[in-house]
């Protein structure tokens, strides 16, 4: 089924009509995975990280140039000795072999190796977060429209209600027991109940689009998301408060990250505190020429026998003045460490917010669908009761619609209260990091998808 769905995002235009592709959260989660806007970025960030590393290992290397060089001199001024106009124009070739390698520069080329590798580690927690973060969209979004679509429903079952009633209140005005205005005003209630119907209908259909963006399908195509599988309660941790918090800071990626980069911080401290250290290095060169002066031996005899030379030296560099640039580098790195303390900090302040707010929000959606449920079995025998007493002319039919329109709000708050639960419960393995975001081969936009249409 994903593999349908991948060709259907690849090709939508290949066949003037398309069937319907069902797409499950577990589907829809794979999707995001690989083809989400903010992952692809997290992994683009990850590569160039990794590319840092690269270029941090490359100064443990020496390097090697070679170097070639064709050449001709003219003289432009007449010397007596030349009587040959030929020999006034002179050529000449070089090449060069040279090499160099920095024995010590105060560590600075190990601090940024390390750095560079924390801020990888970091790039690389930071994907699990961001996948974790469209894992979690995507559920908020399938869960916004599992809500609209049983929403739907009920303002189904709500106009067939009204429209069984206006049939009864028709043989009732035809019998003469009850006033031609109730017949008017239930046709009014009956195209009130197919308006709720159309705007329930048009929930329905923008709620399928915010996840069909989400997960970057055609918008034009057709899709089915079928009713998502609620969550097992009992793989939501019940432990105290404190004890969630404390695994929330140890789970969250985020704040591993954030540990990666303060580490990271330190490195260009180191730095910067290296700037002003001696630096030594060795350096080596193999080189020849030719020139056409030498008119006694040939290209090959002065290239390999007569030219080649060798050099090798140790050069010592002490900075002794260099415009309090070491100074003003240093106490950057500080603050910039300084900075991602407090970061730190805030984060961790977040998390605990963020992890009783998730416990709050979840208790209280509990209690919610409880007294939905309540409300729901009042608002039935309520209901019940005015229906009878409305045909025995005991009461009115603005009492029997009141009573009806609040059995038909009492549905709709189930509906909304349940799958706020299994929501509430997604958001607490969110808040806690336990969401499982995997990592799929990315998908980047196609050529098709950049092209204006």
């Amino acid at each position: 089924m994903l593999l349908a769905v991948l060709l259907l995002c690849v090709a939508p235009r290949m066949a003037p009509a398309q069937d319907t592709v069902r797409i499950t959260l577990a589907d829809a989660v794979a999707l995001a995975s690989a083809r989400n806007i903010d992952v692809l970025r997290a992994q683009n960030s990850l590569r160039s990280a990794q590319t840092r590393i690269v270029s941090a290992e490359g100064a443990f290397q020496p390097n090697l140039s070679l170097s070639v060089g064709p050449g001709a001199r003219f003289q432009l001024g007449r010397s007596e000795s030349v009587l040959d106009d030929s020999r006034n124009v002179s050529g000449s070739f070089s090449v060069g072999l040279s090499s160099g390698y920095t024995l010590y520069n105060g560590n600075i080329d190990r601090a940024s190796l390390a750095q560079a590798e924390l801020l990888a580690h970091a790039a690389d927690v930071t994907l699990d977060r961001t996948g974790q973060n469209a894992v979690y969209s995507v559920t908020t979004a399938f869960y916004d429209v599992a809500t609209a679509r049983e929403l739907i429903q009920v303002a189904r079952e709500a106009l067939d209600a009204e429209r069984n009633q206006l049939e009864r209140i028709r043989a009732f005005t035809d019998a003469g027991t009850r006033p031609i205005s109730d017949l008017y005003a239930e046709e009014a209630t009956v195209a009130s109940a197919e308006l709720r119907l159309l705007t329930a209908r048009r929930n329905f259909d923008v709620a399928k689009l915010t996840l069909v963006g989400l997960l970057r399908l055609d918008p034009l195509g057709l899709y089915e998301f079928p009713e998502p599988e609620p969550v097992d309660p009992s793989a939501v941790p019940t432990a105290g408060e404190s004890e969630l918090v404390d695994q929330a800071l140890s789970r969250r990626p985020e704040i591993a990250a954030q540990s990666a980069r303060i580490d990271a911080a330190t490195q260009a401290i180191r730095i910067a505190d290296a700037s002003n250290a001696p630096s030594i290095s060795v350096s080596g060169s193999l080189g020849s020429s030719y020139s056409t002066l030498d008119e006694l031996n040939g290209f090959a005899p002065q290239l390999f026998t007569r030219n080649p030379s060798a050099s090798l030296g140790l050069s010592l560099s002490l900075p002794i003045f260099d415009r309090n640039r070491t100074e003003a580098a240093e106490e950057a790195a500080r603050i910039e460490y300084e900075n991602e303390l407090l970061t730190m900090t805030a984060l961790r302040q977040q998390t605990s917010i963020e992890v009783r707010q998730a416990l709050l929000d979840l208790n209280t959606a509990q209690a919610q669908l409880d007294a939905a449920r309540r409300q729901l079995d009042a608002a039935r025998q309520g209901l019940d009761v005015e229906q009878t007493r409305y045909e025995t002319g005991v009461s009115t039919l603005t009492e029997l619609a009141q009573a009806r329109a609040r059995y038909v709000e009492a549905q709709g708050q189930v509906v909304q209260a349940g799958n706020a639960v299994e929501l509430r419960r997604n958001g607490v393995l969110y808040v806690l990091g336990m969401i499982e975001a995997p990592r799929n081969t990315p998908q980047p936009p196609t050529e098709e998808e950049y092209r204006v249409r």
